[in-house]
């Protein structure tokens, strides 16, 4: 009963975490990595099922006498401050024999830091680490420790130990997650004439501060921050809120990054969104003095009109991308911009400054 909850609540965290749905509970209290980095495991059997969905099966960490071995595993979202990580391990030999030659490292990775170490734990350190019968297993032992900076990576490594040849089995690795400040119930993205538009609505929210819109090139690529929405503090009402990117010009990734009073933060789920789904044109900035950015079809020709109808510039978008069109030249006043083939039109203001 107690392996097929576990699978079960392990499964349903990594689906809420990587989907297009609610973020988990505070009743969901662990996650369960769910990749290993092939980089940096080396001299381990069968990586992958330490990071499966069952506790019946193991990778296995065999320590060669120089240079030891190494399993890291990713979680689907950081561990926080204050959280713990968990493993659940059997040695072939006396784990007292062994801890003084296995250790934990954390890390905090990302796509600009891939290999940022944040902890580094000798399993022998009975102050740092806590080492149990294993709950589902009485053969097996569930080894604690409690991070003192968030990570997202999790390595044991093994080294040798003199007159001891061992390996280590490795059932699963977990981190535990904390109440989150925002319950997330949806987070969607859609692509429309201003932009994409985001949306998302929350069911309660407890000392939350703001939320940080993000957006990514790729999913292998780093987030940049677009821009913050103000969030509802405390309140178990529901509340929905919105915010367009107005410079989408492609497929986009999103995710909201939740921050509350503390500065402690979390992240929603990632939206992609194709802003090319939907042919747009649009000028840049809006109250131009020489030039705007126009950003619009691939190969359209563009007609600019002013007040009175009066057509008094043309050109060509080249490529699928902003490119400038010089105004220095026309006169203060309002302009329609127009491509003839799609009819899509937009308008700007020059300034009568220059």
């Amino acid at each position: 009963m107690y392996n097929s909850t576990l699978r079960f609540c392990s499964s349903l965290l990594t689906f809420l975490l990587a989907g297009f749905a609610a973020l988990p509970s505070a009743a969901q209290s662990q996650m369960r990595a769910d990749t290993y980095q092939n980089n940096r495991t080396f001299l381990t059997k069968n990586p992958g099922l330490a990071v499966d969905e069952l506790l019946t099966t193991s990778a296995t960490v065999d320590p060669a006498l120089i240079g030891g071995a190494s399993l890291r595993v990713t979680f689907p979202t950081t561990v926080q401050t204050g959280q713990q990580g968990i493993l659940i391990i059997k040695s072939s030999s006396s784990l007292a024999t062994v801890l003084g030659g296995m250790s934990l490292h954390t890390f905090s990775t990302t796509a600009q830091n891939p290999d940022n170490s944040i902890q580094d734990i000798s399993l022998s350190n009975a102050a740092l680490v806590q080492i149990s019968v294993a709950p589902n297993d009485p053969s097996a032992q569930q080894v604690k420790f409690t991070a003192t900076k968030a990570f997202n990576q999790l390595e044991l490594d093994a080294g040798a130990v003199l007159n001891t040849n061992y390996s280590v089995s490795v059932y699963a690795v977990f981190g535990t997650v904390a109440p989150l400040p925002v319950q997330l119930t949806t987070f969607q993205g859609k692509a429309t004439e201003m932009g994409v538009a985001l949306k998302w609505e929350t069911a309660s929210e407890h000392n939350a501060d703001y939320v940080e819109v993000q957006r990514a090139e790729g999913l292998t690529s780093g987030y940049n921050s677009l821009g913050q929405v103000k969030s509802a503090g405390t309140s178990t009402l529901a509340h929905t809120y919105q915010f367009v990117d107005a410079h989408a010009t492609g497929l986009h990734y999103y995710r909201l990054r939740q921050v509350d009073y503390t500065g402690a933060e979390s992240f929603s789920p990632v939206v992609a969104v194709d802003a090319g789904l939907l042919a747009r044109l649009t000028a840049y900035p809006t109250i131009a003095t020489t030039s705007v950015q126009v950003s619009g079809p691939a190969g359209a020709h563009l007609t600019v009109f002013d007040e009175q109808g009066k057509q008094v510039h043309a050109a060509d978008l080249a490529a699928n991308q902003p490119q400038p069109l010089d105004v220095s030249g026309l006169p203060g006043g309002l302009y329609f911009l127009r491509d003839a083939a799609t009819g899509l039109s937009t308008r700007f203001i020059k300034s009568s400054g220059r």
